[in-house]
């Protein structure tokens, strides 16, 4: 399996700043994983997906993508963003154009991409998202959740190999949430899109293939969400809590009302399978 992006002894720190946001950090994503990482504000995670697909260059080692291409080489860096795709934190940022299938158009047209092309793309990367009955639509007819959509098709259309989702579940209701993140994980079990996310709501990312938490400019963990949330003091020392199910599981277990085990519980699913077990076991 290839590595869709690899550092090697990174480093970066913005111009007239003497300390190093972060450094050192050696980091392999290998095609389809889904990794999420993760950070306290100013912790440099944002940053450090920026780099990725090279709008953010190293100021010390490399970031190789698709196992060849380095991202401080800027003849590399139309290929680059042709397989990394990045979706914002604000679907506003991402809207170009006044009509929905225009705006999914948008880089293609720019590429020179043949119109047959370019209809195809277009349908199935808006169907891909269930926008496709709005390609008609004017952008601002649309709710925060459908317009984060619409960036995530624009994205699509490009046949990334790995898409960037950087915050981009915080400006949405608890419905537009649910359905973005629905579609990030399709994206990745259904279609092998390489997937990397970060956010302030740790819930979203129960489910990943790993975690990765900086801190201080540094890689505090990188394992299995089970394993990265099974250490509730050191994430809450750095401004990071658990995941809601597994501090409640945690607290059950504390005050004896269940049992303990040396599982971790991410899930609701898993917590009332735990529950359930417990009350078979008291009787």
């Amino acid at each position: 399996m290839n590595n869709i992006i690899e550092t090697k002894a990174l480093g970066f720190r913005y111009p007239k700043q003497k300390k190093f946001l972060f450094e050192d950090l050696n980091i392999t994503i290998q095609e389809g994983e889904m990794v999420a990482i993760l950070g306290s504000n100013g912790s440099g995670k944002s940053t450090l997906l920026r780099h990725f697909n090279a709008l953010s260059r190293p100021k010390t080692g490399t970031v190789i993508v698709n196992d060849q291409w380095d991202t401080g080489n800027s003849d590399n860096w139309l290929d680059i963003r042709q397989i990394i795709g990045l979706v914002f934190q604000n679907p506003e940022n991402q809207i170009v154009s006044t009509i929905v299938e225009e705006d999914i158009a948008f880089a293609l047209e720019n590429l020179g991409f043949p119109r047959e092309e370019i209809i195809k793309r277009v349908d199935e990367s808006l169907k891909k998202v269930g926008m496709y009955d709005y390609k008609k639509y004017p952008p601002y007819q649309l709710s925060g959740g459908q317009k984060q959509r619409i960036g995530i098709a624009s994205i699509l259309a490009m046949r990334p190999k790995a898409i960037i989702f950087d915050e981009a579940t915080s400006m949405l209701d608890p419905e537009g949430r649910s359905d973005v993140l629905k579609i990030i994980y399709e994206l990745n079990h259904t279609y092998g899109v390489t997937v990397l996310m970060t956010t302030h709501l740790l819930d979203e990312v129960v489910s990943v293939d790993r975690v990765i938490v900086l801190n201080k400019g540094r890689i505090t963990f990188d394992d299995k969400p089970e394993v990265v949330f099974s250490n509730r003091e050191e994430l809450e020392a750095i401004g990071l809590s658990i995941p809601t199910v597994t501090r409640l599981a945690a607290d059950l277990k504390a005050a004896g009302y269940l049992k303990d085990n040396a599982k971790t519980i991410l899930t609701k699913e898993e917590l009332i399978d735990a529950i359930e077990q417990d009350i078979g076991v008291k009787g």
